[in-house]
């Protein structure tokens, strides 16, 4: 069974630190594995380096906007 899209919220007695208070949006979940984003941290990446990696387009104005 899937259970995708749908969104995990940590709570806190999970006592992970990588999932401490995470809010995750799960895309995929199936035999094959799981697959989801994590919309409350920053990710480290900028925008425009995010949309050459999957060779998007970017607008020269957010290329340094950080990714959540």
């Amino acid at each position: 069974a899937s259970f995708s899209p749908i969104l995990l919220i940590a709570v806190p007695q999970l006592g992970d630190p990588i999932f401490s208070h995470g809010l995750v949006l799960l895309l995929q979940h199936d035999e094959e594995g799981a697959f989801g984003l994590v919309l409350n941290r920053p990710s480290g990446l900028s925008l425009g380096s995010f949309a050459e990696s999957q060779e998007l387009p970017c607008h020269e104005a957010l290329q340094n906007c950080p990714v959540f």
